[in-house]
């Protein structure tokens, strides 16, 4: 592991500074990159953007935590970049979080940085990564003693919007209904 800092205490750096760090890390061969930064995609990063697509190194970004579309920041939003967001012990995706369709993965995290750390540490260590759907809307009713609730959540990896039916009596089955299959996956 080589630490490369690239962006100072306050959070502020120049982006010849990211490039040279990025650079570095190509010199010295890494597998791994992990940049826990969100810059405002520009024209004038290009050379950068080239940069990362280029790299032999797998790339982890942190999605940004400006509650936006992640692909309007950097790295996040570049081709071949491993790009994660937060969420909340309920899944819920965390307000500050950049979302959208180029975030592959949700980590239970305070920050997206965090977020992507934690993927990172998975993917050196070996473990399953599975994609975490977060819950964009939710509907509690009970049915006698028993309490259900529904659910629509983005899976991320799949592009695809799900409807959750859980039923939350003892062990939680749940019933996930797919439009593009038209049909119900019981787990």
């Amino acid at each position: 592991i080589i630490s490369i800092k690239a962006i100072g205490d306050n959070g502020r750096g120049n982006m010849s500074d990211v490039y040279a760090a990025v650079q570095l890390a190509e010199d010295l061969g890494v597998d791994y990159i992990l940049m826990a930064v969100s810059i405002r995609n520009s024209r004038k990063y290009d050379a950068f953007i080239s940069l990362i697509k280029e790299t032999k190194a797998t790339v982890i970004a942190a999605a940004g935590n400006n509650g936006a579309d992640a692909s309007k920041y950097l790295p996040a939003g570049i081709d071949r970049v491993i790009t994660v967001g937060a969420v909340g012990d309920d899944y819920y995706l965390k307000s500050f979080s950049n979302y959208g369709t180029c975030v592959e993965y949700y980590e239970i995290a305070d920050s997206t940085s965090e977020a992507s750390a934690k993927i990172l540490g998975k993917i050196i260590s070996g473990k399953a990564l599975n994609p975490i759907a977060y819950i964009t809307d939710d509907h509690w009713y009970e049915e006698g003693s028993e309490c259900y609730f529904d659910i629509d959540a983005y899976f991320p990896n799949d592009n695809e919007w799900v409807d959750v039916d859980a039923n939350l009596v003892g062990t939680t089955y749940l019933y996930t209904y797919s439009e593009n299959s038209g049909s119900y996956d019981g787990h």
